[in-house]
């Protein structure tokens, strides 16, 4: 099959959603951005609903404050090694909870927004459907989410075989900070264990640092992550749908609140889970 043409200007689609504003998760002018792309949606000839998103948009906050509670957890176990091991067993757990399992536990104390998501569905007569995904809300900035800090955990992923996630580490330190604490319940003690919890202990102090840089950061532009994914999705769509492809129905999510722990697409997954 040949290429098929499409009528969507990329960077004009870039520049239109750009221009409504720092579309934080939940914010004004991320409702502004959905019903831009409803509308741009109709424009070219698709149907568009919209569908709603609970979002929690403080997490760096609320991860600066579990960190904190595991940094607290480790100078009590010195001298209180009971009240220190529990602090670090619920900074442990509940870290893992909104990072592992991303449900919201910390973060519903923080505030809560209403985000959407907007959904072009097409024809659903063929065997298969192919759904083009993309975000259109944008991200906070940061020391710890720079492309820099990014090419860094990649090059580390690269040189261990495998792929770090921006919240591993912390948990980790996390975990051998819990480890430690343990041992100190357990009658231990020495200058081994207190420079292996010494350690982590430093890296989670830099992390609430960071988190709190990530916390007072302003929201990027967002023409990269991801107002071009959006672009791409809809010239895609525009290229593909309506019944051109042979075996494929070609469907079009564009999640709001994906900023947000992936408030977007989890929403859309437990909503479609059939």
């Amino acid at each position: 099959m040949g290429i098929l043409p499409s009528n969507v200007d990329l960077l004009a689609e870039i520049d239109a959603l750009t221009e409504v504003g720092r579309r934080a998760p939940g914010s004004d002018a991320e409702r502004r951005a959905a019903a831009h792309l409803e509308e741009r949606l109709r424009e070219l000839g698709r149907e568009a609903e919209t569908e709603p998103v609970e979002v929690w948009p403080n997490w760096p906050l609320a991860y600066a404050i579990l960190v904190a509670l595991a940094v607290a957890g480790s100078v009590m176990s010195v001298s209180v090694p009971l009240l220190g091991a529990l602090l670090a067993l619920l900074a442990a757990l509940l870290t893992f909870l909104e990072a592992g399992v991303l449900r919201p536990t910390l973060r519903r104390l923080l505030g809560r927004r209403a985000s959407k998501n907007v959904v072009s569905w097409g024809d659903r007569d063929k065997p298969g459907l192919l759904i083009l995904a993309a975000h259109y809300d944008a991200g906070r900035g940061g020391i710890a989410l720079s492309e820099k800090a990014d090419a860094r955990r990649a090059a580390f992923g690269h040189l261990v075989r495998r792929s770090i996630g921006p919240l591993q580490p912390l948990f980790w330190a996390e975990l051998a900070v819990l480890v430690c604490c343990v041992l100190r319940l357990a009658g231990l003690s020495g200058l081994l264990l207190t420079v292996l919890q010494f350690i982590p202990t430093v890296i989670l102090i830099v992390a609430v640092a960071l988190l709190i840089d990530i916390a007072m950061s302003a929201t990027r532009g967002g023409e990269n992550d991801n107002a071009s994914g959006v672009a791409l999705a809809l010239s895609l769509a525009e290229r593909f749908g309506g019944g051109k492809l042979e075996h494929f129905d070609v469907h079009l999510l564009l999640t709001g609140g994906q900023k947000a722990v992936a408030s977007g697409s989890r929403a859309f997954l437990d909503l479609h889970k059939q």
